[in-house]
């Protein structure tokens, strides 16, 4: 929680110092969530070029209104909503269709490559985890990703998803009852799946950003 808090004051420090002006704050911003927005972006709105030139367009808007802009909880939760809405208002655009949130959510799937394979053995075990993810709600697929690749605690998932703090435990909670009744078998101990899937996602993602 410590460790949380002082990432949540250094993140807030550095918004304060873009807000005042200071550019090199807005490349540090860019700099730090760029990877984020672009893994996020890319399961709701799978198409490369879009998602990358609405991540600028967010930067370039947020550094014009930055007079105008306020304090925010926590930034990473701020730009991830900001590209969200973002993303859905340009596919409304560029297709001509009437669409909200929450049919742009059942476009999130997760893939392989989301998960940390390290031999053939758990190279098995990830393509049997994404197929029991994907068999997941699209609801229950967009928490797991947020929760144990983007590593958001249940305040911001709460925020991200538009649920209070208890429908989000509960969504969570019957996606991991899920998970561990589909993929447990006598190989693998489930007892604690969330640190198994926390253990998943953020070894590949150390070692995975875009170019």
């Amino acid at each position: 929680m410590k460790h949380h808090q002082n990432i949540v004051r250094d993140e807030q420090a550095l918004w304060n110092r873009f807000l005042e002006g200071d550019n090199e704050a807005l490349a540090s911003l860019f700099s730090e969530y760029f990877s984020d927005l672009f893994s996020y972006g890319m399961k709701l709105v799978p198409q490369e070029a879009m998602v990358r030139d609405l991540i600028q367009d967010l930067f370039v808007r947020f550094w014009e209104k930055r007079g105008n802009l306020k304090q925010v909880k926590n930034v990473k939760v701020y730009m991830l909503i900001s590209l969200k809405n973002d993303l859905l208002q340009m596919y409304r655009h560029n297709n001509n269709v009437i669409l909200d949130a929450e049919e742009v959510d059942n476009q999130f799937e997760i893939s392989v490559e989301d998960i940390w394979i390290e031999s053939e053995k758990t190279k098995a075990l990830s393509e049997k985890i994404v197929t029991c993810l994907n068999s997941l709600t699209s609801r229950q697929r967009e928490i797991i990703y947020l929760r144990f690749y983007l590593n958001l605690d249940f305040s911001n998932l709460s925020e991200m998803l538009g649920m209070n703090i208890q429908s989000v435990r509960n969504l969570l909670f019957r996606a991991l009852e899920k998970i561990r009744s589909e993929i447990a078998s006598d190989d693998i101990e489930l007892s604690n799946v969330e640190v198994f899937l926390f253990v998943l996602f953020s070894k590949n993602r150390m070692n995975s950003s875009p170019k």
